[in-house]
């Protein structure tokens, strides 16, 4: 079973440097952390990469479809000038990059299995196994954990490997974790900050689960939450946090 640490770092360092990237990364275990948080995707071609978003705008000012790239295409998006032009250099990273590294210095992986509901679902099968197939692949199937929001993605997760370790994310339909975890028995239920109270984690620890909750930036916010007894945070503040 692989658990994950206190503090994660949410998409790498991504406070200081572009979300998602080696770099983002590899300063987060400059700075001393072993778990990461990191969104999975495939290309066309059916590569799995390191991204968030359904297109490249946000990072990059180029409005295509992620999904609809080769890897030749994003070798050339400069996914960093955004957040800061001594960051050209970043692009879009293989998962198989971040793989490589974590085994080396033994980083645990939260990996966001990443769909877009009503935009690519017929995908959402192949990025699961594709995902999978690599971290098999790569024998790091004792530092990966896994997480979406997306509940038929962790049932093909579950599919391929009854034994994997996973957390249910859920946003502010949360009402229903109980229900959820009964059907997929995640190792852990990963809430939004604001709508964790005491009473809910009392709830939870009760049936077993971990707690892990995102995206918490504010000092004090973490302190309750560890208070109440949740088991980890993710981040983007989270050297200040530490």
């Amino acid at each position: 079973m692989v658990l994950l640490d206190k503090f994660i770092a949410h998409r790498g360092l991504s406070l200081y440097y572009p979300e998602n990237s080696m770099l983002a990364f590899e300063k987060a275990y400059e700075a001393g952390f072993t778990s990461f948080e990191a969104d999975v995707t495939i290309l066309k071609d059916n590569t799995p990469v390191l991204f968030h978003d359904y297109t490249l705008a946000r990072l990059s000012g180029v409005d295509k479809i992620i999904n609809n790239m080769l890897e030749s295409d994003i070798n050339k998006i400069d996914i960093g000038s955004l957040k800061s032009k001594e960051f050209a250099s970043c692009r879009v990273p293989l998962f198989k990059d971040l793989l490589i590294f974590a085994k080396k210095n033994n980083i645990k992986i939260n990996l966001e299995l990443k769909g877009e509901r009503g935009m690519n679902e017929e995908l959402w099968d192949n990025i699961v196994t594709q995902a999978y197939s690599m971290v098999c692949e790569f024998q790091c199937e004792d530092i990966v954990f896994y997480s979406s929001f997306e509940i038929p993605m962790l049932r093909k997760l579950k599919s391929l490997d009854s034994n994997a370790s996973f957390g249910i994310l859920l946003w502010d339909d949360f009402f229903n974790w109980e229900v959820l975890s009964e059907e997929l028995k995640p190792i852990s239920i990963n809430f939004k900050e604001s709508t964790v109270t005491k009473k809910l984690v009392s709830e939870v620890l009760a049936k077993g689960y971990k707690i892990y909750t995102y995206t918490v930036n504010d000092e004090e916010r973490a302190k309750e939450l560890f208070s109440f007894g949740v088991h980890g945070i993710f981040s983007d503040h989270i050297s200040k946090l530490k």
